[in-house]
């Protein structure tokens, strides 16, 4: 009398293999959501030493109304100077500082902290329409925690940097022009992507002329005075002292119109949807780091996927299902990150983490295969009654 076999080892592996896929699952989404922040305290605030407004992690200020180059320029090729007073946090940071934006002239005019150096950025439209990006630095400005005084002038002879009032020789023309200073002012980040900076903003200013080298240091000694009367001392056409210490508004000493706000909550105002992964891609190591990680966290999930599928629910074609159900959370993770503040959305991610997918799932089927031919290799050789 042959016995019934027994259908408990079974029963539990099914369950095994089932809460070992839920509990992937649910890793893996809150890996790749952490820290489920769909508003971020802005980290803005006033800082009386020095006095400004400082910008912590996660911080931005926002020009109230757009300028249209009208407020300096008296044509998109005319001269003009801009004057930036910043204390930077630290000497090994990255982040934009400020930065011109506007749906006709995206990111026109960027400059950023690039540890010790600061960056010039400007975005063109090529003659074949495409945009392209011209950059030049100016190396070794910050050693530490110290306030500097930037001056970019240019006029037709082209760029030229003051750093504390003192020229910085041996600089390549970037092609900025007074037209460049159009659209919204963002201070403390980038207008596309989290690219925050960590100082303070003591001093902000702009002319409608290019200052020589004479000028730049009396500017320069001027706001280090801060006398009362310091509008009328420069002549500028746009100026802001940050000297409010309190509320959320960073007032014009020109027109009320161009104030500047201090969101209560952090924001990027042209945040990417999806990014095509040809504009994501960069050869640093940061992003080479970034791929591998998003490769190697999807494995564990498309192997327990596939074991669900295979063995619990007897699908047939389980390896194409675990590649378009990775890809469907992974697509769920991007278009949720669209909408938290600190998070990016890219299509690099989608592509990686369908190949973590894959391999986790080819994973499970050579396991099978070896298994199974060890079990039959066992089965042939035992000896015959």
């Amino acid at each position: 009398m042959s016995k019934k076999s027994d259908p408990r080892p079974g029963r539990w592996l099914r369950r095994a293999i089932t809460l070992a896929n839920v509990g992937v699952a649910c890793i893996t989404l809150a890996v790749g959501l952490w820290p489920f922040a769909f508003h971020v305290r802005n980290g803005a605030s006033w800082s009386s030493d020095p006095v400004g407004l400082h910008f912590g992690q996660f911080a931005t200020a926002i020009g109230e109304s757009p300028f249209d180059g009208t407020e300096t320029c008296q044509s998109k090729d005319s001269p003009f100077t801009l004057e930036l007073w910043i204390e930077t946090e630290r000497a090994s940071g990255y982040g934009t500082i400020l930065a011109f934006d506007s749906d006709e002239h995206p990111e026109s005019l960027s400059i950023r902290q690039s540890i010790g150096d600061i960056e010039f950025l400007r975005s063109f439209q090529s003659g074949n329409g495409k945009t392209g990006q011209g950059h030049f630095y100016i190396d070794d400005v910050f050693s530490g925690r110290q306030r500097r005084f930037l001056t970019l002038a240019v006029d037709d002879r082209g760029t030229r940097v003051f750093v504390d009032g003192k020229r910085i020789e041996r600089i390549h023309d970037l092609g900025i022009r007074c037209g460049d200073l159009q659209g919204t002012l963002i201070l403390g980040t980038a207008p596309s992507s989290n690219d925050t900076w960590s100082g303070t903003f003591v001093g902000l200013a702009a002319y409608g002329r290019a200052l020589d080298a004479e000028q730049a240091k009396a500017h320069y000694q001027e706001w280090a005075a801060r006398p009362a009367d310091l509008k009328q001392l420069l002549n500028a056409n746009v100026l802001y002292v940050f000297d409010e210490g309190a509320g959320r508004t960073v007032h014009s000493r020109s027109f009320d119109r161009w104030d500047i706000t201090i969101p209560k909550n952090y924001s990027v105002r042209r945040k990417r949807f999806l990014q095509p992964f040809w504009e994501e891609f960069s050869w640093d190591r940061t992003y080479a780091v970034d791929l591998v990680i998003n490769v190697v966290g999807f494995i564990p999930l498309g192997f327990c996927l596939a074991a669900f599928l295979a063995i619990v629910l007897r699908r047939d074609h389980h390896l194409a299902i675990t590649v378009l159900l990775c890809f469907a959370t992974s697509l769920i993770i991007e278009v949720l990150q669209a909408f938290m503040p600190i998070r990016y959305s890219g299509t690099t991610d989608l592509i990686t983490n369908t190949c973590g997918g894959m391999i986790g799932a080819s994973l499970y089927q050579l396991l099978t295969k070896h298994f199974l031919r060890r079990q039959l290799e066992s089965t042939q050789t035992l000896p015959r009654e």
